[in-house]
């Protein structure tokens, strides 16, 4: 396989994927509509973000959707998500390294609702249908209680057990969507009985660092982390840590309902990165 240019490549979570951070852009009076709803049951905020993402959708596309919609109505759901993904992924702080670092791919690899465990198979499998000259890692490490569950060999991401009766509460009428969320409640329970009796997640965590630690000296990756807070810092305090605890980071900025929506946190993040790493001869 021949070698490409030189990568650098960023895992994490919904933090680093960019979301919620074009929601100013197209929603009008964003922060009186944040002020409004934000103390607001999740699902009717994800139910009113998901009528103004059509209304916008259909506003943006206009004859030619209506068209293509005709011929497969159950499309429009993937294609508002498919969509949003790709702006909030383009809008995201590892955008700003582009610039920084002229002789790089930027490669984006977080995803929404991530845990560690999948960051690195996923950075991994990327690894493994690619070649570069040189590589950087910046891994944004999700909180520890995070992990994903196979079920018929489908991953799901799970972060939190009160999250998993949200697609119910969305889709209502959807009986199999909620057949799924019951078996990963379940499961995910007893998880979490294994961490509290054996301290599962973070020694899950330490697995899969090592495993990240194995597959870079095949590829000579040269990693980086941001770590969520000091307690997680922990474990990765023998690493090179940009930041040490992201949490603290990103409360320095104005938020959405979860997530950063300053274009100044982008800007400095890239710029925190770039002097780390020039300190670090890279």
């Amino acid at each position: 396989m021949i070698k490409k240019s030189n990568l650098l490549c960023v895992t994490g979570c919904s933090h680093t994927a960019g979301t919620e951070n074009y929601d100013p852009f197209y929603i009008k009076n964003y922060n009186s509509f944040v002020d409004t709803y934000k103390n607001k049951p999740k699902a009717e905020i994800f139910k009113k973000i998901f009528l103004l993402r059509s209304n916008y959708i259909l506003s943006k596309k206009g004859k030619s959707l209506v068209n293509k919609l005709a011929k497969n109505p159950g499309s429009f759901g993937f294609l508002i998500e498919r969509y949003f993904l790709y702006m909030e992924r383009k809008n995201s702080w590892p955008n700003r390294l582009k610039n920084l670092f002229p002789d790089y791919e930027i490669v984006n690899l977080a995803k929404a609702g991530g845990s560690f465990k999948r960051s690195i198979n996923n950075f991994i499998n990327f690894l493994k249908k690619n070649r570069y000259k040189k590589i950087i890692a910046i891994h944004q490490v999700p909180s520890l209680g995070r992990t994903y569950i196979k079920i018929k060999g489908v991953k799901y991401d799970v972060t939190a057990v009160e999250f998993l009766s949200l697609p119910t509460k969305i889709f209502p009428k959807d009986v199999e969507n909620k057949k799924v969320y019951d078996i990963l409640e379940a499961q995910y329970k007893k998880i979490i009985q294994r961490d509290i009796n054996s301290n599962y997640f973070v020694r899950s965590t330490k697995k899969h660092l090592a495993l990240l630690k194995k597959i870079s000296l095949q590829f000579d990756v040269k990693n980086y982390f941001i770590t969520e807070n000091i307690e997680d810092y922990q474990i990765f305090a023998n690493e090179k840590v940009i930041l040490n605890n992201f949490k603290m980071f990103r409360d320095n900025y104005k938020k959405g309902f979860s997530h950063v929506v300053d274009d100044q946190f982008k800007k400095d993040l890239a710029e925190i990165i770039n002097r780390f790493l020039i300190e670090k001869h890279e």
